[in-house]
């Protein structure tokens, strides 16, 4: 797969795409959260056992937090006719509500931009869903479950996530080099990135597909209709290039919403009476399962000064309990892009593998170049290979996230503008970082239904589609991306496609991309010295 993205034939060269940062860096260990009106650093490792003691015992935001972790254990289990719940409904009742509205919202603003009393506990937080109800037996609470996982080294993983796993090291067993090369890069990477940036990676993608003679791409064409013949098993295409004809093809893969695709499948009254029509029931399993989305606000700021008064890390994010008048514009975080995008580059360079002499010479040379990272490399030896991030110029980058379920309900001409976006994350900057430069550039974009909103019910609601679209069009429609999958990021959307091409591939009509939300979840518990799989015997029947 690097190879592929690298448009290159040696794994070496594939490194050049890749842009990662260790997991000792600033932006992978410190990670804070406002609260109520001040940055808090996450206790991790790095900080040491007495820092991380001081900061769990002074900090307000953790205050009651440690009685509550050890009380779990006592806390009685749901009901067994409990289907789901929502995140801030489970968490409040294991943990307490302070750990709820003060830790986990701020989390899932991060992550899904989403209100934590509306998102799904069973679809975001499976481990610890099934691990309430794994040994009904003992019932001994999710923090014993999870101790008894750790010092038994084993690890508890969804049976699909090991199917991948396994189906991968089969597939990539013929490139051995590529797939250890690709464990080896991740195991020591806590964020990574392209050195342009994520939107590499669609280009890449673009370009592999581009040279492939099988592969007719159709940008800009707009669908009009989609019909399904069940007596040949394939489905007609009509688009606005060619409104007076259509084409047939065997399967259709749908990334959109399922009201967008329930708009597609309704039969109009021209439609052909031949073709197949779909049920009132899949129609209705679209409409009504569908997750809602939030919008989210982007503001970039640019200041010329890299030295300006922001501490190192990834950024910090606000939870919903901070005090409104911390938190008028209804941020839900800011992110220090300067740390997540690696060492500057040189000039011109978007990345380049060099040996220690040279990078010593242009360094002397080249005043943009880090001199800690020239002076860190030299000490490491004299064949180390660096990659050069992203950036070609000082000063200091910042991501404003604003919005999100906090604009739920609220009309188009209610959202803010570009400009007053812009002012909005300049004001929260300087509440909470004290940051009264001006940027010397901004730029806001609105994201429009940015992020699916998994809410209670979202797996049923999911299985119920899935039945739907194989008995209507016999397994001939698979889904995937974020609206289906439970997951909003690059690494589920890379998942969720690598195992829909095999679908197609093998012929699994049976399967959607939604089949795993049939039944009850399946974990299998992986010991982590010799590998060993096993089903747990003491999953959920």
């Amino acid at each position: 797969m690097l190879n592929r993205l690298s448009g290159e034939d040696s794994v070496g060269d594939a490194a050049k795409a890749i842009r990662g940062i260790p997991n000792d860096q600033p932006s992978a260990t410190n990670r804070y959260l406002y609260y109520p009106d001040h940055l808090v650093c996450m206790p991790n490792p790095k900080r040491g056992i007495f820092s991380n003691l001081y900061t769990l015992l002074s900090e307000p935001i953790f205050s009651g937090v440690l009685s509550k972790l050890f009380a779990e254990t006592w806390v009685a289990e749901r009901s067994s006719n409990t289907r789901d719940e929502s995140v801030g409904s489970f968490i409040s009742r294991r943990y307490g509500a302070p750990v709820a509205d003060n830790l986990v919202s701020a989390l899932y603003h991060g992550i899904y931009a989403g209100d934590i009393y509306n998102l799904s506990a069973r679809t975001l937080m499976p481990r610890f869903w099934y691990l309430e109800k794994r040994d009904t037996a003992d019932g001994h609470g999710i923090n014993i479950e999870l101790l008894e996982l750790i010092t038994k080294s084993r690890s508890l993983l969804s049976f699909d996530t090991v199917r991948l796993m396994n189906r991968m090291i089969k597939d990539d067993s013929g490139n051995k080099e590529s797939f250890a090369f690709l464990q080896r890069q991740m195991s020591k990477t806590s964020i990574y990135s392209f050195v342009r940036g994520l939107g590499q990676l669609n280009d890449f993608l673009l370009d592999y597909l581009k040279s492939n003679a099988n592969v007719t791409l159709r940008p800009n064409t707009k669908v009009e209709k989609l019909e399904f013949d069940s007596s040949n098993r394939k489905f007609s295409v009509s688009t606005s290039s060619q409104p007076s004809s259509s084409k047939e093809f065997d399967y259709t893969i749908c990334t959109l919403s399922p009201a967008v695709l329930a708009q597609f499948l309704q039969p109009s009254e021209y439609a052909d009476t031949t073709k197949s029509v779909p049920s009132t029931s899949l129609i209705s399993s679209l409409e009504n399962g569908c997750p809602k989305s939030v919008n989210v606000m982007v503001v970039n700021l640019y200041y010329q000064n890299p030295n300006l008064p922001i501490p190192r890390g990834f950024g910090y994010l606000i939870p919903r309990s901070v005090p409104v008048e911390q938190n008028p514009e209804r941020a839900l975080g800011v992110i220090f892009a300067s740390e997540t995008t690696g060492p500057r580059g040189p000039k011109d360079a978007f990345v380049e593998i060099i040996d220690l002499p040279k990078q010593q010479k242009e360094g002397e040379e080249d005043p943009e170049l880090d001199p800690d990272l020239v002076r860190r490399l030299m000490e490491q030896g004299t064949k180390q290979r660096i990659q050069v991030g992203q950036d070609t110029a000082s000063g200091t980058k910042l991501a404003v996230m604003i919005g999100g379920h906090w604009w739920s309900g609220w009309k188009e001409e209610d959202l803010p503008d570009e400009q007053t976006a812009i002012e909005m994350a300049k004001s929260v900057i300087q509440r909470h970082l004290k940051v009264t430069e001006e940027p010397m550039l901004a730029k806001a974009r609105l994201q429009r239904e940015a992020i699916p909103q998994y809410q209670v019910g979202y797996r049923d609601a999911m299985a119920r589609i899935h039945q739907n679209l194989v008995k209507d069009y016999e397994g001939r429609i698979k889904v995937l991306g974020p609206w289906w999958q439970g997951g909003v990021g690059v690494n589920d959307c890379v998942k969720s496609a690598r195992e829909t091409s095999r679908r197609i591939r093998e012929a699994w009509d049976d399967q959607t991309g939604l089949e795993d939300y049939v039944g009850e979840e399946k974990w299998v518990l992986v010991d982590r010295r010799t590998n060993v799989q096993v089903l747990d015997p003491l999953q959920v029947r």
